[in-house]
């Protein structure tokens, strides 16, 4: 990651802290109904945009991951407020 992530950020522009089963630690903001913003933190450090199948079931598996490489925590917001969908 080009840029250090700080948490107090992460939370101050609504970003979500999600454990799962204390295997998959990360911290998501909601973008619209298809699409999510996720810095991973745990089992792997990455960034990436995660865009929901249309007629998803589970959000969690449903879906597209896109990996994203920005320079700043408002650059990855930019990037997935302007990703759509993904075919």
């Amino acid at each position: 990651m080009p840029f250090e992530i700080d948490v107090k950020d992460l939370e101050e522009k609504g970003f979500v802290f999600n454990n799962q089963e204390n295997v998959i630690l990360d911290y998501t903001k909601k973008i619209s109904e298809r699409v999510r913003l996720v810095f991973a933190i745990s089992p792997v450090i990455e960034c990436f945009v995660w865009v929901l199948d249309e007629d998803y079931e589970d959000e969690n598996m449903d879906g597209m991951k896109v990996h994203i490489l920005p320079d700043s925590l408002d650059e990855a917001v930019l990037i997935a407020e302007k990703i759509n969908y993904v075919e």
